[in-house]
């Protein structure tokens, strides 16, 4: 086991079983325990939780040096933005920005306004989403980086997420990104060290510097959609800040998370470090949000491997419910019945699947009889939405009436998101 400490065990279990008990939720925040009898230096080296931005831990060397965990990818690269800003005050050297170059392609400027103000959003896009490549990328002399894209894949092993150093540059004051160079090279360079290579490139006397070259990928707009079009091509050096060193254990983790993450979130950080003393929680949480219990999917995993007899019908059952078709008499499961039909099932009386529904319908039967299933099955519903009535098939009626979308609106709805990320 990595970990020594009993209690750091106890608590990580706890974590990831998601049965965090009150006693030490309490512990970790400092709270006070009815019976404890634990002594004071006990009590504070159990208290993981920061008291805020002044606690005087954070300036401890392995906590200013350490890996920050966040849940949301957004505060990630805000944090690491913050960072550059402090290492570029500390080592007394300037911060400079690298902007990404974007270029819409001919979908994009028929589909939106591509202008000044919209290429302005764009830097701003989580780079998730952009193919990698930054929109704002802070860099300094000295700072450590790392590849975002696989660069040789050669023995040199420069591949995504290797860590260097920014070796030197030429930045010129109009130009938006960096001419990086060695010095005992005349041509103009971009060049990053990595630490531990035992390679020289031919021109260099020092191991370990490569030209990180900027790249161009493709980037859409429309990502969210099935077929999307709206293309951008985005020039960027691949590259981001990167503030850890590969064998520190030290962690700065944030479990005041949203609720939809999940509950396992953390439980691995938690239980890579050595000592309670190697990890800080940066503000309070919750103790509801790791009292939810596991996911099914891990836990069977665990009883599976374990031998443990398994009931899979009954799993099936309550994951997939069944029910028997009043015509075919087949017994399906749930989502091959329309909703109204399904309610009946559920109901215990007859329903028809949406295979017996769309069978041709009798034609010896009377004109009127006809007449009156036809217009059973296009009943009139209005739009939970827009509200106006419209004909919906029983093929496209497989949600309740008052959640019901009629195509016009489901259309408006990517559009509706995108105007609400970009603001």
């Amino acid at each position: 086991m990595r970990c020594q400490d009993d209690w750091w065990n106890e608590v990580v279990d706890e974590l990831r079983d998601g049965k965090l008990s009150e006693k030490n939720y309490k512990y970790l925040h400092g709270l006070p325990v009815e019976g404890c009898t634990l002594s004071p230096e006990e009590r504070r080296s159990r208290k993981r939780v920061a008291d805020g931005p002044r606690d005087p831990r954070l300036r401890e060397e392995k906590f200013v040096k350490a890996t920050v965990v966040v849940a949301n990818n957004d505060a990630k690269y805000q944090i690491n933005k913050d960072r550059a800003k402090a290492y570029a005050r500390d080592a007394g050297t300037r911060l400079h920005w690298s902007v990404a170059k974007d270029k819409a392609g001919v979908e994009a400027l028929q589909a939106q306004a591509c202008d000044k103000e919209a290429k302005v959003r764009w830097l701003q896009y989580h780079d998730m989403d952009t193919e990698g490549l930054c929109g704002m990328l802070p860099l300094a002399i000295g700072m450590p980086v790392a590849l975002t894209h696989h660069v040789d894949r050669s023995e040199k092993l420069l591949l995504k997420g290797r860590v260097g150093y920014v070796h030197s540059w030429v930045w010129h004051d109009n130009d938006q990104q960096p001419s990086i160079v060695h010095r005992s090279s005349t041509r103009s360079r971009r060049y990053v060290k990595f630490e531990g290579a035992d390679w020289i490139l031919p021109g260099s006397k020092e191991p370990g510097l490569y030209p990180i070259l900027p790249i161009s990928r493709t980037w859409k707009l429309d990502k969210g959609r099935k077929n999307a079009v709206l293309k951008v091509s985005r020039t960027q050096i691949p590259l981001i800040t990167a503030h850890a060193s590969q064998g520190k254990t030290a962690v700065m983790l944030d479990l005041n998370v949203d609720s939809k993450t999940h509950a396992a979130y953390g439980t691995v950080v938690a239980s890579r470090v050595r000592s309670r003393f190697d990890l800080l929680i940066l503000r309070p949480f919750p103790l509801w949000l790791f009292q939810r219990g596991t996911t099914e999917g891990p836990t069977l995993l665990l009883r599976k491997l374990r031998g443990e007899d398994i009931d899979w019908e009954g799993m099936q059952d309550a994951r997939w419910p069944r029910g028997r078709c009043g015509k075919c008499r087949e017994l399906k499961t749930w989502d091959l019945f329309a909703h109204a039909q399904w309610e009946l099932v559920r109901a215990n009386r007859t329903g028809q699947c949406l295979a017996c529904q769309r069978e041709p319908l009798n034609t010896k039967a009377p004109v009127k009889r006809n007449v009156n299933m036809q217009a059973a099955q296009a009943k009139s519903v209005s739009c939970s939405r827009c509200h106006f009535t419209k004909d919906f098939t029983p093929t496209m009626r497989t949600m309740p009436d008052s959640a019901l979308a009629c195509i016009a609106c489901q259309q408006k709805l990517p559009d509706k998101t995108k105007r609400l990320r970009t603001g």
